[in-house]
């Protein structure tokens, strides 16, 4: 058993390289995406075998992804770009805990699924890997948290190098490598990423581009904000005040549920583009957390923000298994009028307009983005629109990711549960995680307690989505 970490590097030698990231990856929240897989374990199973089943697997993993082994630093001050740098004897901190004692009965798997696994018993600081003493922030960080039935991965992510499509791909050859390992075989060169899927050149515009930054949905000039005198982020009068730090809710909608949305959200006219589950589902939500939030009369305009995936919208394409970030910030625009509206049409109507921002994105866009994104003179003077644009609710979702389906090895099997763990947010965000082996979906919900209730006692809401935990 580990009492202190260790580092898990690949099976052959590393070449030191520093990587230049891309203007995506430049742009990116620099900060780490945290996230917890629960799975069952064995009683007779010792912690041991399931520990070097996950470090082989991964050190295989790292053969061809890696660059999660390096760790990044600053390029240049004056811009506040990062550089990814690659040491010959680079590897991820990994390390192994056991909380199987009397002090973290809390932590049993057992009492843990029967409530949903709430993010409110998920300390972070207790079961994520603190960062280490090093020359720069490390791309991963693993630790592996042994309980009472149970095992909690946790896993950092540093932004700067991935975005959750590239999550996926990590989690997928370990899953395969893991497997391997735990059944005796070797995973074939068909089933792993391709150095082609790695390549960020891709990204790196070659012409110039006469767009401002703040010209594209998402971003806010900070010397705008600052002339125009925002108030930078506070609520505009008539909404709902967070009394304190957001809480973290789980809800649930069943595959039938969903099936029923889309349904009930198809246009009148034959000649109407039809909703997908995504515009449906952040139409719906955003209509019901707005209701929650703001008073019909409220007169502004309200603004969601959501994510597409740019790998296939670029021309040429990216590889799907791309694993660096490649998400573009999408803005529909509406009141509450239209939010709050009676009309049978109204989740329709809602839909069309999260589908016209998404559709926004064209390569052309896509391009100019990139190019307007090399050219910002530094990288700190822009900010996030949700952060600071009043009303705004923020969807991310990552349903498509088969996180879920990946099979980690006759010893571990299939993950019971994906979450966030207990960390402090901020109002009006919103995650649709990977989709259940039951084809229903699990939402996360940030939201001051006044909003959670009045969600919980809409009935229209309750309908179709459910509270789990918080």
């Amino acid at each position: 058993m580990d009492t202190k970490p260790t580092y898990v590097r690949p099976n052959f030698p590393l070449v030191p390289e520093t990587i230049k990231l891309s203007p995506f990856d430049q742009f990116a929240p620099r900060g780490y995406l945290p996230l917890l897989l629960f799975f069952k374990t064995k009683t007779n199973i010792p912690v041991e075998e399931l520990s070097l089943e996950l470090k082989q697997g991964l050190a295989n993993t790292l053969d061809v992804m890696y660059f999660l082994a390096g760790y990044l630093e600053v390029e240049n001050a004056a811009h506040n770009t990062l550089e990814l740098h690659i040491t010959g004897d680079a590897g991820v901190p990994f390390q192994v805990k056991n909380l199987r004692d009397v002090e973290n009965r809390s932590l049993d798997f057992s009492e843990l699924e029967r409530g949903y696994f709430p993010p409110s018993k998920l300390d972070a600081s207790v079961l994520l890997l603190e960062h280490l003493p090093q020359q720069g922030l490390p791309c991963l960080t693993v630790q592996a948290n042994f309980i009472c039935g149970g095992l909690i991965l946790g896993l950092n992510f540093h932004h700067s190098v991935v975005d959750g499509p590239g999550v996926a791909v990590l989690w997928k050859i370990w899953s395969r490598q893991t497997t391997a390992v735990s059944e005796g075989h070797i995973v074939s060169a068909s089933e792993t990423c391709t150095t082609k899927a790695l390549e960020r050149w891709p990204l790196f515009p070659v012409h110039g581009c006469r767009r401002r930054l703040c010209e594209f949905p998402g971003f806010t000039d900070v010397q705008m904000l600052q002339s125009s005198g925002s108030d930078n982020g506070v609520k505009a009068p008539g909404c709902s005040q967070s009394s304190g730090i957001p809480t973290i809710t789980c809800w649930h909608i069943p595959k039938n549920k969903l099936l029923e949305l889309q349904e009930k959200a198809k246009p009148r006219s034959a000649n109407s583009p039809v909703g997908t589950e995504n515009s449906v589902l952040s139409a719906f939500i955003w209509r019901h957390y707005t209701k929650a939030r703001c008073p019909q009369h409220l007169d502004v305009k309200v603004a969601l923000f959501t994510t597409c995936d740019a790998r296939s919208r670029l021309d040429p394409p990216l590889h799907p298994d791309y694993p660096g970030n490649a998400i573009v910030d999408c803005r529909a625009l509406m009141s509450p009028v239209q939010l709050h509206s009676s009309d049978s049409d109204a989740i329709g109507q809602i839909s069309s307009a999260v589908m016209e921002s998404i559709s926004w994105w064209t390569p052309d866009n896509i391009g100019s983005l990139l190019c307007s994104m090399q050219a910002y003179p530094r990288v700190g003077d822009v900010i996030r629109s949700v952060h600071v644009e009043h009303n705004a609710l923020q969807i991310t979702n990552i349903s498509t990711v088969p996180l879920y389906s990946s099979f980690w090895g006759k010893n571990l099997e299939y993950p019971r549960a994906i979450r966030p763990p207990w960390l402090p947010m901020i109002d009006g965000l919103v995650n649709i995680s990977p989709r259940l082996r039951d084809g229903g979906l699990e939402i996360f919900i940030s939201a001051d307690d006044q909003v959670t209730e009045r969600l919980k006692q809409d009935a229209e809401f309750a309908e179709y989505i459910q509270y789990r935990c918080s």
